[in-house]
C-alpha cells in the first residue's frame, strides 16, 4: 500500500490467509481466541474478550544426556501487546474491549514481529540442549 509521500506501508486489516484460529473449546469457554501466525513457526497471539491481548512464542528444546538419551519438550513464552501509557507517572495497560481493534492490534504486532529461525545449541553439565522452532498447531498450556 502507499500513501502520499512516496513510502510504503503495512496494511493493518486482520489477515485471515495469515492467522490459523486454534482455539482449543476451553479457551473458547473463557473467552479467549487464539490464532497461528502461519509466517512465523511457533508464535501464536491470543485475544481476550477482558481486553488483553498477548503474543505467544513456542520452541522445542531437546535435551541429549549420554546416560539417559534425549528429550524434548516445549517451552513457552507469553508477551503482553496492548498499548501502555502513562498517567499521572504510573505505566499502564490500555485495556482493548471491542475484538475488531484487539485483530487490528494482533496485524500490528505480527507486521513488526520476525521471529528467531535459527537453531540454537549449548552444553551445560554434559548435557547438550537444541532449541529450535515449534511447529505445531497446539497453543494450550497443557504443553
Amino acid at each position: 500500500m502507499q500513501n502520499n509521500n512516496n513510502t510504503t506501508t503495512t496494511s493493518t486489516h486482520f489477515d485471515i490467509d495469515r492467522f490459523i484460529d486454534v482455539t482449543t473449546p476451553r479457551q473458547l469457554q473463557n473467552g479467549t481466541t487464539t490464532f497461528l501466525d502461519s509466517q512465523n513457526p511457533g508464535v501464536f497471539y491470543s485475544s481476550h474478550t477482558s481486553g488483553y491481548v498477548r503474543r505467544i512464542v513456542k520452541e522445542s528444546v531437546t535435551v541429549v544426556d549420554v546416560n539417559e538419551g534425549a528429550q524434548t519438550f516445549v517451552r513457552s513464552s507469553a508477551y503482553q501487546i496492548n498499548p501502555r501509557r502513562t498517567a499521572h507517572g504510573k505505566n499502564t495497560t490500555v485495556m482493548i474491549n471491542r475484538a475488531n481493534d484487539r485483530l487490528r492490534r494482533i496485524q500490528e504486532a505480527a507486521n513488526s514481529f520476525t521471529r528467531n529461525l535459527t537453531i540454537d545449541q549449548f552444553t551445560d553439565n554434559n548435557k547438550l540442549y537444541v532449541t529450535h522452532p515449534y511447529t505445531g498447531t497446539d497453543c494450550s498450556s497443557s504443553n
